[in-house]
């Protein structure tokens, strides 16, 4: 308890997740293996206690933070990982820190699919630090039907890397 596990090793960007959303962070990280981007995987286990230091080590480490969890965008514990790197590690981000999440209004169940986050919405704001094209997104595996799909604050389509000037960075 209160132990995180690096269950990945990576240069690129740091995943963090728990529970039911690690297996999509996993997969995301492998799929962008195909891009050359190296992913480091945390899983933190358990989120009271969680594992600041091994989060925040990684995080200095790669310079970027991707957070995924099923809660909503606002209020979700993705906010508290998230303000732990900025009190505590902002010196070393290249990047925005970016959260995968469930939306803030209520979903029904039988659109469980596109509320939860994913894989492929994983992979997409991983590849979006280097503005990844859509063909890019292809090659990594990401279908055409997800492309247009969003959670929390990732936007996805070539028209946000349009509106950002290919920056891949967002203001929050």
């Amino acid at each position: 308890i209160g132990k995180a596990a690096v269950v990945r090793e990576g240069d690129d960007v740091t995943l963090v997740s728990y529970g039911a959303m690690l297996p999509l962070c996993t997969a995301a990280a492998e799929a962008a293996e195909k891009a050359n981007i190296s992913c480091e995987v945390i899983d933190l286990r358990t989120i009271n206690p969680w594992d600041r230091a091994t989060v925040l080590d990684s995080v200095r480490k790669t310079g970027r933070a991707v957070i995924v969890n099923e809660a909503p965008l606002t209020g979700g514990f993705a906010s508290e990982v998230s303000a732990t790197i900025a009190e505590h590690a902002i010196e070393y981000l290249e990047a925005p820190v970016k959260r995968v999440t469930g939306y803030d209004p209520p979903f029904p169940y039988t659109l469980e699919n596109l509320y939860m986050p994913n894989g492929n919405k994983v992979l997409f704001c991983t590849g979006g630090f280097w503005a990844l094209s859509t063909e890019a997104m292809r090659v990594c595996g990401i279908p055409d039907a997800e492309l247009g799909h969003t959670g929390g604050d990732v936007m996805i389509g070539e028209q946000l890397y349009r509106f950002l000037g290919n920056s891949g960075e967002t203001e929050d």
